[in-house]
C-alpha cells in the first residue's frame, strides 16, 4: 500500500509539473495492485476498508 501511495503520488505530481513523459511510467503504481484488497478477511470494518482501496485503485486508474 505505501509503494502505491508513494507511486500514485509521484505520478500526480509529474502531470501537475507538466512533465507527460514521465507520468505514464510512474503510473506503474497500478502494476503493483493483485486482486481484491483484503480478500478472504471479512467483517463490518475490513468490508468498509476494501471498499476505500478499491476506490483508490479506481481513481488512480482514471488519472
Amino acid at each position: 500500500m505505501v509503494a502505491f501511495d508513494n507511486t500514485a503520488g509521484q505520478a500526480r505530481d509529474l502531470a501537475r509539473s507538466g512533465k507527460n513523459t514521465e507520468v505514464c511510467d510512474a503510473y506503474e503504481a497500478l502494476s503493483l495492485w493483485r486482486g481484491r484488497a483484503l480478500e478472504g478477511v471479512t467483517g463490518p470494518r475490513v468490508e468498509q476498508e476494501a471498499g476505500w482501496l478499491e476506490e483508490l485503485r479506481l481513481d488512480v486508474h482514471e488519472e
